[in-house]
Order: C-alpha cells, then structure tokens, then sequence
C-alpha cells in the first residue's frame, strides 16, 4: 500500500512539474554573445512487463526528469558551445528493487572554433552513457 502511495504522490508531483522550463540569458557586449540556457523536462510512463517476463510480474511506473545547462559565447573570431544533461529517474517496480534510479545518462558536449586570417582550429568531444 506504501509503494502505491508514493507511485501516487510521484504521479501528481511529475504531473505538476511536467511542464517544460526554458530559459535563456543573452548578454551582448561589442565583440560578441553569451547564452545560457537551463532546460527541465518531466514524464511519466507505466509499463507492463517492462523486462518482457514469459511469467508477467506486473506494473513499473517510471518518472523521468531531464536536466539540461548550456552555454554559448560567440565573437567574431571565435565560438565555444558547451552542454551538459542527465536524466533523474524514479522507479516504482512489481519487486520493489530498482537498479535503473537516480542520475542516469549523462551527457557532455564541447565545441571549439576559432578563425584566423588564413587559418582555423577546432576542436570537439562528445560522451554519452546511455542504459
């Protein structure tokens, strides 16, 4: 009865929250742009037999909430984007034991380019960790 109580509570907290939130600040200087972007996403799912068991064990129900930073400075000779992300996920399953809870996913990107006269250099690096 406890666990369906907090499914419950989960399900209306994720529901209220599970509007997206997006903002953004641009400051502009004369030589270029700073951007900073937050982003928060909610869902919530319920799965039957999410592990495909020949013996169906039951419901899961699962919120996920995606957490997401940028930035981006940019002049006229050089630009840098960064972003970071991750998912926090809570999980109510037929067992009561959840391997797949908390931070998972995290994601980083970088991005680097700068312009010479007759000359350019970039770099960039990606991870990703998916389940």
């Amino acid at each position: 009865m406890m666990a369906k109580r907090i499914t419950g509570a989960l399900l209306i907290a994720s529901l209220v929250t599970g509007l997206q939130v997006h903002t953004s600040r641009a400051q502009e200087t004369d030589e270029g742009a700073l951007l900073l972007t937050f982003g928060v996403i909610t869902s919530v799912r319920a799965h039957s037999n999410l592990d495909l068991d020949p013996s169906d064990p039951g419901e899961t129900y699962r919120s996920d909430t995606e957490l997401t930073f940028g930035l981006l400075s940019e002049t006229r000779r050089q630009r840098l984007e960064l972003s970071v992300g991750t998912i926090l996920r809570a999980e109510d399953t037929p067992t009561g034991v959840s391997s797949n809870e908390g931070f998972v996913d995290p994601s980083f990107d970088i991005e680097y380019v700068r312009e010479g006269a007759r000359s350019e250099l970039s770099f960039s690096a990606n991870y990703r960790e998916r389940d």
